[in-house]
């Protein structure tokens, strides 16, 4: 198909001499930039599939024969990479059809394809689904349009996931990507003899932006990439269960919820914020059947690096949440009669610090730094800070391999422990005596709370207050309040 051509207008336009210049009619102005805008060249069937098969920035074809149908191509037994090289993820599908669309290509597939990487292959289920490529044949955009599709395959060592998406459209690029669905659906199954259950998530308006090549999350590479997930309300219910097999169920709600996640190159980074937080907790076994909290916002953020490096590399980790309140129900169950504070609690924590990976991915801190932790809940407080360097890390064992921390490259640990940590309680004591009192909390709990509280603390200067010093001594020796407790384990 020849592209069509326009004149571009570049002559002024003239106004009368002597008389005031008047502004462009509206309808002339864009009659005129119109015009002068050259018309995006259109991809014929025929052009894309010859760039396809000689590779493209997204989307690479292999195998497959072409053959005319209508004023289009049919493709049968093609095979689509995502991305290059041996991590490129594969749509497999036993034809597809190309055939123009306005400036672009329409690329039908079957009702049901699949998408393979890595020995783990997954069938995709799309009816009505609409692919349009667009832009230049070398570097082409895709238009997604997707009623309803579905994925299914294997998930964690013995599981399966469930994926589904409805009223799906956006576009994807070469680097950069936006998708847009009504509603998300994932589902985990496991085994029963799995110590995780089944965990299923639910959102509605999801909104997923890809900055950097799709291909990079597959590859696991060092190419930048950030991926962000913008959700309105959702649920999330993880089944686990104990070491004796007890069964726990924990349910999670929100009104919105962001994450996103990126690489650098060097570090990995991954923040979640979310707002009208709802977590439930329930099995039979417990002794409150509907515990549970509500937090108005909590943002989580972590950065760290994932690939192996001589020098360490710096760390981070934030949590803040606001708002904490136990719900109706815990209320009713734990303090009936309404004695204890009731304001809404807060929990923040900041550490940062340097650390090196191994070339086996093992994290090896070399500083630490609690640069705050503070923790508000029923009128009691706890708060603390400190530093801890890991010295004289051992040397990378060069010995055959034997096991998870032995072989090339490995170490047998992460040093030694020099540093200290000072926490402050207030309030902690009275809220014992006031649980005790009110007869609704096992006695047991409490009595071997205060034993810890009396072993690990002392007075401090005001009333109700307790501190703790924690030191990593030069010799070795972990120190509590000045009393040695014997050496640090360093493996």
């Amino acid at each position: 198909m020849t592209p069509v051509r326009r004149r571009s207008i570049v002559a002024p336009i003239s106004q009368p001499e002597g008389s005031a210049m008047r502004p462009l009619s509206l309808p002339i102005l864009a009659l005129a930039v119109t015009l002068a805008v050259p018309a995006r060249a259109e991809i014929a069937p025929e052009a894309l599939w010859s760039a396809l098969r000689s590779g493209t920035p997204l989307v690479t074809a292999s195998g497959g024969t072409a053959s005319p149908e209508g004023d289009g191509l049919r493709v049968t037994d093609p095979v689509l990479a995502l991305g290059r090289g041996p991590d490129a993820a594969r749509i497999e599908a036993a034809s597809l059809v190309l055939t123009p669309e306005g400036d672009g290509t329409r690329i039908t597939l079957p009702d049901r394809f699949a998408i393979a990487r890595g020995g783990l292959r997954y069938d995709i289920a799309a009816p009505g689904l609409a692919l349009v490529a667009t832009g230049a044949p070398q570097d082409p955009a895709y238009r997604i349009d997707a009623p309803r599709l579905t994925a299914d395959g294997p998930g964690l060592p013995g599981g399966t996931v469930a994926l589904s998406l409805l009223d799906t459209a956006g576009q994807i690029g070469a680097q950069q990507s936006r998708i847009d669905a009504a509603a998300l659906t994932l589902r985990l199954s496991q085994p029963d003899a799995a110590r995780l259950g089944d965990v299923s998530d639910e959102r509605r308006a999801v909104s997923v932006t890809l900055d950097g090549p799709p291909g990079a999350l597959f590859a696991g590479g060092t190419e930048p990439v950030a991926l962000s997930i913008r959700s309105g309300s959702g649920s999330q219910t993880l089944d686990a269960r104990t070491g004796t097999g007890r069964k726990l169920t924990l349910e999670i709600g929100y009104a919105d919820r962001d994450e996103s996640l990126s690489l650098d190159g060097l570090s990995l980074g991954f923040e979640q914020s979310a707002t009208a937080l709802t977590l439930a907790v329930s099995g039979p076994h417990l002794p409150l059947r509907d515990a549970g909290v509500t937090v108005a916002s909590s943002r989580i953020a972590t950065r760290a690096p994932v690939v192996p490096t001589e020098q360490p590399q710096p760390f981070r980790t934030d949590i803040a949440l606001t708002g904490i309140v136990p719900t109706g129900a815990t209320w009713d169950a734990l303090d009936p009669d309404g004695t204890l504070p009731r304001d809404p609690g807060t929990l923040s924590l900041r550490l940062s610090g340097t650390a090196r990976v191994g070339p086996r991915g093992q994290f090896m801190p070399r500083q630490v730094a609690l640069q705050e932790f503070d923790a508000r809940l029923l009128g009691a407080e706890v708060s603390g800070q400190g530093a801890v360097e890991f010295v004289d890390p051992p040397a990378a064992n060069t010995g055959p391999d034997t096991g998870p921390n032995s072989g090339p490259g490995a170490t047998s640990g992460i040093g030694r422990p020099l540093g200290s940590l000072a926490f402050a309680l207030t309030g902690v004591t009275e809220l014992f005596d006031r649980l005790a009192a009110l007869g609704t909390v096992p006695a047991g709990p409490l009595i071997g709370a205060r034993m810890g509280l009396g072993f690990f603390t002392r007075p401090g200067d005001g009333p109700d207050t307790l501190t703790t010093a924690v030191e990593f001594a030069p010799d070795g020796q972990l120190v509590v309040n000045g009393q040695a407790l014997g050496p640090v384990p360093t493996r």
